[in-house]
């Protein structure tokens, strides 16, 4: 199968709730009061390149270690618009990682 991405630039809104939820995500994996999750954003795309990844459970490691470096992560959306084909992840997402020397990579999901 192929399969087909359109890359865009998020916007300005969409970048800051991203952001939001990484360092939620981040206080909550160092053990900081992170308050209520019902004030959070839904992020409204789960798929990108570069950057770091945002695990569904951040709590469990990908499988890699720390030398990987994070190529993309791409959401299931299943059932999504007209797409004949979707990815199932269980309702989560998909992550790559590149060695150091980029002749390697490794694919691992995570759903809620």
């Amino acid at each position: 199968m192929e399969l087909r991405l359109d890359l865009i630039t998020p916007d300005k809104a969409a970048v800051a709730a991203f952001e939001r939820l990484v360092v939620h995500r981040d206080a909550a994996l160092n053990g900081m009061p992170i308050g209520e999750d019902t004030d959070l954003p839904d992020a409204e795309c789960r798929s990108y390149v570069g950057g770091e990844p945002l695990f569904w459970q951040p709590w469990t490691p990908p499988g890699v270690d720390a030398s990987w470096r994070f190529f993309f992560q791409i959401d299931g959306a299943e059932g999504c618009g007209e797409d004949a084909f979707a990815l199932n992840f269980g309702g989560g997402t998909g992550y790559a990682f590149l060695s150091q020397d980029q002749r390697e990579g490794r694919f691992c999901w995570d759903c809620v």
